[in-house]
This record gives structure tokens, sequence and C-alpha cells, in this order.
């Protein structure tokens, strides 16, 4: 263990500390170092300490030598001054000096508490504005603020901070002017709420109750004009209008003179600083500072002219108004109608507005209620049918569809309708019920490619929106008033009772507007109707079918789409004659189309009877009967229909409506009569012939039809067989057994053939109701063709009505056959 270090301060001399090894020399150095710095440490507290003791003590003892030099003075200065004529003047010109300084001293504190004030009330006005208190008392208090500044103003040693705080002033003037003005534009406002108002316009701008009139009537008046900022906002805005325009004229008459007259007279009863409003708020410190007010400040009563305004000057101005109002009115609604392009929402900014007009509708000076009411209609009404027709002209998207779809540059419509059984080998989803393979079918079925429904799209978007705009027509027609709102209404103009105006509400603007609608709609269908005839002119010029297949099946369903259009009132009336021309429009598309699938069967059938007529015919061993006659056609002759319903199958099932069949019977039995009466003309131009071999052979003419239209089915089909028809069998038995009587190559067999051949077909292309003319002696349907033709056979009566018989018996086995003739 080390021996214990020994006390440095013990040692007698630094040479003792050397005595010891130097590890422990270092450790008694930084002993010495540490005992150093604590006494330091000591020392420094205590003279701090004492030092401040000291300085205490100094100061004392040298204000203790300056009193002492002043009173040894002072003394001295007594004994000087000992009398009495110098004592009264130093007691004099003391009291002068006293009074001076008090007087400094009473100025200053008076600037500087009104100045204070002053400061507090640019804030207090800013506290209520922002708060949006009583515009009244921010008035009050900046009439004060007003007062303050001018006294500050006049003082010769002014601060400058005055001559900012009026800028200050004139800003919270403005904006109090503003503030006012804005419960001015509100409609919904209170009468007393609206009175403060008034007065503190009267008492921040010092004006008369005519010039607040007047400035009411105007900020009203400008809203009026205004509108509303946005196009969302319009609703707002009309009902705002016709708000601010009724309430003004009832609001001033309820005001102006007496109400405002008695709430500025009140003004007059006591001075500003004594109102108790003022005088509790809280930012002014009235308490502390009101003592340093000077007295013109103190003492200051306003003086409003509350009496300027008389009853009559206020009901000349409200005249002079109310109609400048009600024209702004009707521009400013004309302006936000303008905006608006839904007719729905124009129907149901009418009603609220005209809810607003009924609601509320007493006597007012300088207009008739009436006169608004009409005012209102009228603009309404003007915007509806505006809206009417511009929708009623939206029918000339589809023309433009259309235009687009055969332009062929654009190769739009493909015309070659798909088959329905494409489907089966087609993705097509069978989810949510196969609806969209239910689709697919009905298009196909319908021929509805891309292009036709994008045009039927433009035709169902456009009738939709005319019989929803018939639907609202028809709630403005069964729109029934609250009697409470019509009564209120027939209470202020007694031109106008209750049923009257129920009447112009709920029957005239709507019946205006069905025949305007009407009337735009025939418009827009004989526009439609000559450019779509233009169109159609050109496509059935054109050798190409596809075309007018496609206009033919736009048309159709549009067609269907355009039946509800029709007002009930005016289909009634007989005002509206029919939506489209769609006869006139389709023939020809008709004539197109009926020229395009008849010809491959015309051509043949002319064939067929060229070779009928330079053959020989055997077609005689069917005949039955005694004496034997036809009982069923050549094959030429059911082969003409056979093909032609082939034909139009090809080109889509759903474009022989009746129509269209009507129109193809019509061409067909045009154009067979003409082939008949060329065959038969060249029939009887041919010599008697002998009698024929009897073996059986089958015509000649049917088995060398060219490109084979009809297969072995349907030659089969026209020979009878499945139809209890007589087959190749028969033919050989019949041929055996000489069951066929007279000549047998004759013409007059073929004769006779070719009579009910043209019985037949007249019974296929019969159209029932169909009109007869003159000129149309040239077809089957005239009966007396076939009559003159019968004479010529000289066949007897009996005979003819067993031909007639038998040809619609066979009509009948056949006529599921050709299901789009039948």
């Amino acid at each position: 263990m080390a021996a214990q270090l020994p006390d440095p301060r013990d040692f007698k001399g630094w040479e003792d500390a050397f005595q010891y090894p130097l590890p422990a020399v270092r450790k008694l150095e930084q002993q010495l170092r540490s005992n150093a710095v604590e006494n330091r440490e000591r020392l420094r507290t205590l003279v701090g300490a004492s030092y401040r003791d000291l300085l205490g003590t100094a100061e004392r003892i040298c204000e203790m030598d300056e009193k002492m030099q002043l009173a040894e003075t002072t003394l001295g200065l007594t004994a000087k001054k000992c009398n009495s004529v110098a004592v009264d003047k130093i007691f004099s010109n003391f009291s002068t000096l006293d009074t001076g300084i008090q007087a400094n001293k009473k100025r200053q504190n008076s600037a500087a508490a009104q100045l204070a004030i002053l400061r507090s009330c640019h804030s207090t006005i800013s506290a209520v504005l922002q708060k949006e208190g009583s515009t009244y008392l921010a008035a009050k208090v900046l009439v004060l603020a007003r007062l303050l500044h001018k006294t500050l103003s006049q003082s010769p040693d002014a601060s400058p901070l005055v001559d900012s705080l009026r800028n200050r002033l004139a800003y919270l003037r403005t904006r109090l002017l503003r503030h006012i003005d804005r419960s001015f534009s509100n409609p919904e406002i209170e009468i007393p709420k609206l009175v403060e108002n008034m007065c503190a316009l009267s008492l921040a701008t010092s004006s008369t109750p005519t010039d607040v009139l007047r400035h009411f009537l105007h900020i009203r008046l400008e809203v009026i004009r205004s509108g509303p900022e946005a196009a969302q906002h319009m609703r707002k805005g009309l009902l705002k209008a016709i708000k601010l325009f009724k309430g003004s004229l009832i609001d001033s008459q309820t005001i102006f003179p007496r109400r405002l007259a008695e709430s500025l007279s009140r003004l007059k009863l006591q001075p500003l600083l004594q109102d108790k409003e003022i005088q509790t708020l809280p930012d002014l410190n009235l308490d502390i500072h009101g003592r340093w007010i000077a007295g013109e400040v103190r003492n200051f009563t306003p003086w409003p002219r509350h009496d300027e305004l008389q009853k009559s000057e206020a009901e000349k101005i409200l005249r002079h108004w109310a109609p400048a109002a009600l024209k702004s009115l009707k521009e400013a609604a004309q302006s936000m109608l303008s905006e608006q392009e839904d007719f729905a929402d124009v129907v149901k900014l009418r009603e609220d507005v005209l809810e607003v007009h009924l609601s509320s509708n007493p006597r007012i000076a300088g207009v008739q209620s009436s006169d608004v009411l009409e005012l209102l209609r009228d603009v309404f009404n003007e915007r509806l049918q505006f809206l009417v027709q511009k929708r009623a002209d939206g029918l000339a998207a589809l023309l433009g569809g259309i235009s687009s779809a055969i332009d062929p540059s654009a190769s739009t419509y493909e015309g070659q309708q798909a088959s329905t059984w494409q489907l089966a080998h087609d993705p097509t989803t069978l989810e949510n019920g196969a609806f969209a393979f239910k689709d697919a079918i009905s298009d196909r079925f319908h021929g509805n490619e891309q292009a036709t429904k994008k045009c039927l799209s433009i035709a169902e978007k456009w009738a939709t929106s005319i019989i929803d705009m018939r639907s609202l027509i028809k709630t403005m027609r069964e729109k029934r008033w609250e009697d409470d709102v019509l009564d209120a209404t027939s209470e202020a103009d007694d031109d106008l009772d209750l049923d009257s105006r129920q009447a112009l509400l709920s029957e005239d603007d709507p019946r205006e507007l069905n025949d305007a609608l009407d009337s735009a709609l025939q418009s827009s269908f004989a526009r439609f109707g000559e450019e779509f005839r233009k169109i159609a002119a050109v496509a059935g010029a054109s050798t190409n079918t596809t075309q007018s297949i496609f206009l033919l099946r736009v048309l159709r369903q549009f067609a269907q789409k355009t039946i509800d259009l029709t007002s009930t009132s005016s289909a009634a009336n007989g005002k509206f004659q029919g939506a489209l021309d769609i006869q006139g429009l389709s023939s020809p598309l008709y004539a197109s189309i009926v020229t395009s699938v008849s010809q491959s069967s015309l051509q043949s059938f002319e064939r067929s009877l060229s070779r009928f007529t330079n053959n020989p015919f055997h077609g005689n061993m069917l005949w039955e009967g005694h004496p034997p006659l036809p009982v069923q056609p050549t094959p030429s002759c059911f082969r003409l229909p056979y093909c032609l319903v082939k034909g139009m199958a090809t080109l889509g099932q759903d474009l022989w409506a009746p129509g269209l069949v009507e129109a193809l019977k019509q061409h067909m039995d045009a154009e067979a009569r003409k082939l008949l009466d060329e065959c038969l003309s060249a029939v009887k131009a041919l010599p008697e012939l002998a009698s024929v071999d009897s073996t059986p052979v089958s015509d000649p003419s049917e088995d060398a039809e060219p490109q084979q239209e009809a297969d072995d089915s349907s030659d089969g089909l026209a020979n009878g067989a499945g139809i209890d028809g007589p087959n190749d069998s028969s033919i050989t038995h019949a041929a055996t057994n000489g069951a066929v009587e007279g000549d047998s190559g004759s013409k007059t067999a073929k004769l006779i053939q070719l009579l009910f051949d043209a019985m037949y077909l007249q019974r296929v292309l019969h159209v029932p109701n169909a009109k007869v003319s003159d000129s149309s002696r040239l077809t089957l349907s005239n009966q007396s063709y076939l009559e003159e033709l019968a004479k010529e056979l000289d066949l007897e009566t009996e005979k003819l009505e067993r031909m007639r018989k038998n040809a619609v018996d066979y009509w009948k086995r056949t006529y599921l056959l050709l299901g789009l003739l039948s």
C-alpha cells in the first residue's frame, strides 16, 4: 500500500516538495492547482457580494453629497430672498408653470386616449364585418372614428400615425358599404335587418332617405341585370332575380318612408357616445379613455334628415323604377335561359319561378301582377319553343348517318346478310341469360349490321328525346297550382281569377308547346323526306341493291320508332297528319329491290316459255277429270314463284313486309302477263299438230334449264311430288291406258295449260284489297284477262270453274312452300 502523501500547505519551501518521487510530486502539483482553483472561486464569490454592497454604499454617499449641496444652495438662496415681494413673485411664477405643465399633460393624455380609441375603432369595425354582425353598429363606430380622426388631425403636434389611419378608415368605409350592398342584394333578408342596413348606409354616407331608396333600388336593379356568374347557377340566379324584383317593390312600400324615418329619428335622442351598444364594446375601453375624449366628440349627436322623403315621392320613384326593372328582368331571364339546353330543366325552372311569383303577390306600385306573369310566360314559352324546334331539327343527324353509311368510299355497308347459322361457329358468350346471343340472332334476322345499328341508335335517341318532351309537356298540362298560391294572386289582381290563371298555365302554355312541337316535327319530317328521297333516288338508280336494302331497313325501323311522337290532342284535332310518308319514300327502294330480285326468275321463266312454245307438250297426260283438265301448273310456272321466294330469302326475310311484297307481286304480275301474252301469241301462231307419240317422255323444256336454278327437289315439288300429285309412274300409267282424250300435241292443249298457269299465278300474285285501275289491265290481277282468254278457247263455264277450283286447290297444297309470297 502506498504511503499517504503530505499536505502541500505544510511545506516551508518549494524545495520540500522535491524530496518525494516524481509521481508524488505530480500528484502534489495537481492538488495544489485544484486548491488554487477552489480558492479563486471562493474569493470571487466573496468579492462579488461585497462589491455590490460597496457600489450601493458609494452611490448613496454621492447622492447624499448632491442633496447636501442642493440644501446648502437652497438655504443660501432662501436667505437672500426672504422678503415678501420675492416670495409672492416666486409663488406666482410657480403657479403659472404648474398650470402649463398640467395643460400640456392633459393635452397629451387626450391625444393618446383618442388615438387609442381611433385604432380600436378600426379593429372593432373589421371584427363586426368579419363576423357578419350589425352594420348599423359598424356605421356608428365609423362615425365615431371619423370624429376622432378630425379632432386629432387638427392638433398642431398630430402624430404621423393619424394620416395612415385615415387611409385605413377610408378602406373600412368602402368595405362597410360593400357589405351593405351585399345585404341589399339578398332576396331572403328580413325587413328589420334591411331597415338596419339602410340606417347604416344613411349614417355612413350622410344620405337622405331619398338617396337611400334610390341606392337600394339601383343595387337591386344591377343584381337583376347581372345574372349568375356561372351557367350551373342559372336556376338560382333566375329565382333570385324574380325574388329581388318582387321583394324590392314590396319591401320599399313597407319601409319607405315611415319605418325608415322612425329608425333614423331615434339617432337624435342621445349623443353617439352614450349609445349602449358603443359603450359595451370591449375593444374601445371607454371606461378608461372616455374622460380624455374631446367635448365636441363626446357631445356629438347625429342629425339625419329622417322626414325628407314623403310617401307620394316614394311611390313615384317606385313607379319609375318598376318598368325598367321589369325590362331588365326579362332581358336577364332571356340571357340566362339562352344558356340552358335541357328541356326538362327549363320546365322545372318555369314551375319554380311561377311558384315564387304567385306565392306572394300583394298589390305593388308601378306594375301589375298579370304583366309580370305574362312576361314570365312569354320568356319561358319562347325558350321552350326554341328547344322544341332544335330538338326536332336533330333528325338531320340521322340523314348524316345514312349518308356516311352509304358513301361508297366509306365501305361501311356490306349488303350481304350473314346467315343466322353462322353464329354456331362464332364465339358467343352465353352468360347472363345469353342476352348477347339473343341480340346476335335478332340482329342477323333483321339484317342489323353495324351501319344499320348506328343509324337506328341515332333515330332511337332522337325519338326518345321527343317522347320525353311529350311527357314533360303532359306534366305541365297536369300540373295543378295550389289554391293558396292562386288565391294570393287573385287578391292582388282582379282582372284574372283563379280559373283563368290555371287555364293559362296548365292549358294554354302546354297546348302552344304541343302545337309548336307538332309543327316542328312536320317541318322536320318534310325536310327529312325531301333529303331521303334524293338519297333513295340515287340508291334506286344504282344496279347494286345493297344500298336500297339498307335504306329500306333504316326507314322501316325508324318509322316504327316515330309512331308515338304525335301528341294526343293534335292527333284528335287532325292537326298532325302522320309522321312520314313511308309509302312514298319507299317506292323507289321497292322498285330497285323488286327489279333486282325478280330479274333472274323472269329471265328463266321467259326461256322456259320459249321452250314450251317450240317443243311438244305432253303435260296433258297429267290432266284429270271428264273431260280431262289441268290440275297442276307446268314446272316452269311453279319454278317462277319458288325461285323468286329463294331469291327473296337470300336478301333477308325481314325485308318482305306487306308493302314490299305487294310491290313485288304487282311487278311480277305485270311482267308475267307480258311473258304469257308473248307465249300465247307464239302458240296461236303454231300450226295444228298431229297426234304425238304416246310414249311417256319428260318435258325437255324443264330438263334443259340453264344454270339449274332449281334442284331435283324443286322439280319434284313442281310436279307435285309429295303433295298429292301424280309421279312419273302415274304419267306412264296414263299414257299406256290412254287416259287422256283428244290431240295431246295440239296447240289447244298448250293454250289450256297456259290458262291454268295464268290462274295459278294469279292466285300466287294476288294482292288483297289492291286497287285496280285502267292501267292495270296488263296484269293478271284483272279478271277480264282470263275471261277473254277463256272465250278464245271456247271453254264452257263448267270447265272454267273446274280449272279455277283446281288452281285454288293446288295453291292450298303449295302455299306453305311460298311463305314469303303467301
